[in-house]
């Protein structure tokens, strides 16, 4: 019985359990606003104008905003969902925000105790959703391409630390 309980302990994945403990936070955190139409305003004119898209209207001619043409196609991907369209859109925020939030770990874990990083990804999603992020705000759906790209520059960047022995020799004091 001993050996299964050792045999168990060190084929366990705690990276894994954090994940899903990740991503059972995000979706807990997010959950209550599922299927709310009324979160913010700017949703619902991105829903709207990406539904016109769908109908042939012209971005920037026939529809005036500030924000980028790539918002309004996303947004025109969830119309497509019909009358699911605002669960669509808060679904695939949520995504977002959860995938994100791995990111954020998996930056924070080259730095820190597993633990540390755990909570560097919790700090993010509780800090957006107290931010008025709970719904599909754009940095939303663009912080997954930030943090994703932030996170290939700090990965060169370590790579090439750890692979350069005479590194340290030209840039420590």
């Amino acid at each position: 019985m001993r050996s299964y309980l050792k045999n168990f302990i060190s084929t366990f994945d705690y990276v894994s359990t954090i994940y899903v403990f990740l991503w059972s936070f995000c979706i807990a955190s997010r959950f209550i606003s599922l299927g709310n139409p009324l979160i913010d305003v700017d949703e619902g004119f991105y829903l709207f104008v990406g539904g016109q898209i769908l109908q042939g209207a012209v971005p920037f001619v026939d529809i005036w905003d500030r924000k980028p043409l790539g918002l309004f196609l996303l947004y025109s991907f969830f119309h497509l969902f019909g009358p699911y369209r605002i669960l669509a859109y808060q679904i695939g925020a949520t995504l977002c925000v959860g995938f994100t939030s791995m990111i954020v770990m998996k930056m924070a874990m080259a730095i820190s105790s597993p633990f540390g990083a755990f909570l560097a990804a919790l700090l993010y999603i509780s800090c957006l959703n107290i931010a008025g992020g709970e719904g599909g705000q754009s940095p939303v759906f663009y912080n997954l391409l930030v943090a994703f790209s932030m996170y290939l520059i700090f990965k060169n960047v370590v790579e090439k630390r750890e692979g350069n022995p005479t590194y340290k020799k030209q840039h420590m004091p």
